[in-house]
């Protein structure tokens, strides 16, 4: 379930804004904090949170720091961040909503204004976020699509770089797929993509790492923190042998070929740069006689 976290330095307004907020969310577990940094180590421990009432003035980290720390890692609709301030200073507004901020809010504010802003931008984010699966999701697989993998490829590169993280790409195909299509027909193709999808999502990371409909019978494994092209290999030939003992009605058993590289997410044009290897590695499986893993 959503959370709520509420972030201000002032005890009365914390107390005033967290009874407004239980008496309309009953159900809602709701969060709080004295200032920007202890914010962070919440958001960190509770990634269900969904919205964030900060207050502008605070010690350590003030609202405005938290709005900027936040978007360098979620989006608008990951999470709403209604910003309240009783400074009267023109602009101010304008510069939280411009970094990042969903709202804003001047105190002194009635209850009811603060209860339909939240209600409002959860509405909204709810709106935007299913047109956007739609657009990121194949239909078919229920996957992230290749549109999803190159419009957040640089919130990718910004998050590696931060957090000195290193990726493993795993490019696959599925070997004869056509001769598949061409004998069983379009419906047992179609079985064929959605079992492959399911058995390696079961097996991959829940929040860490990312598969992806590539497009026809291509899929991309994004695995995050791992740069031991050793391991990655390892995972491809885990991955190649639950393929193989995929079982479709009159279809029978059917196979794969990976293509593995990984590396150090240094600038923007590295990722394109282990795609590509990635993508050689599996033009070599296939060349050497498919149902195999090559490294690049």
């Amino acid at each position: 379930m959503a959370k709520i976290l509420i972030v201000d330095d002032s005890k009365t307004a914390l107390l005033v804004n967290l009874r407004a907020i239980k008496k309309f969310y009953p159900f809602t577990k709701i969060l709080t904090a004295k200032n920007g940094a202890e914010a962070l180590e919440i958001i960190k421990n509770n990634p269900n949170i969904k919205v964030i009432i900060t207050d502008y003035e605070m010690p350590e980290m003030d609202g405005k720091s938290l709005i900027k720390k936040i978007r360098e890692k979620y989006d608008m609709e990951e999470k709403i961040i209604i910003s309240i301030s009783s400074i009267e200073e023109v602009g101010l507004s304008s510069t939280l909503l411009k970094m990042g901020a969903n709202d804003f809010l001047h105190k002194p504010f009635i209850e009811d204004e603060l209860l339909c802003r939240i209600d409002n931008n959860v509405t909204t984010a709810i709106l935007i976020d299913e047109m956007k699966q739609m657009a990121y999701k194949d239909p078919l697989t229920s996957l992230y699509n290749r549109r999803y993998f190159f419009e957040t490829a640089e919130k990718l590169y910004l998050t590696a770089i931060r957090e000195e993280r290193e990726i493993a790409i795993l490019m696959c195909d599925i070997d004869h797929f056509k001769k598949i299509n061409d004998t069983y027909g379009h419906l047992k193709g179609d079985d064929v993509l959605k079992k492959l999808s399911f058995t390696i999502k079961e097996s991959i990371r829940e929040h860490t790492d990312t598969l992806i409909r590539w497009g026809g019978e291509e899929f991309v494994v994004v695995l995050n923190n791992l740069n031991d092209i050793v391991i990655a290999k390892k995972l491809a030939e885990k991955f190649r042998k639950e393929v193989n003992n995929i079982m479709i009605s009159e279809v029978g058993h059917f196979s794969c070929s990976f293509g593995v590289s990984c590396g150090f997410v240094d600038n923007k044009s590295k990722i394109k740069e282990i795609l590509d290897n990635a993508d050689k590695a599996l033009y070599k499986a296939k060349r050497n006689g498919k149902n195999r893993v090559e490294v690049f």
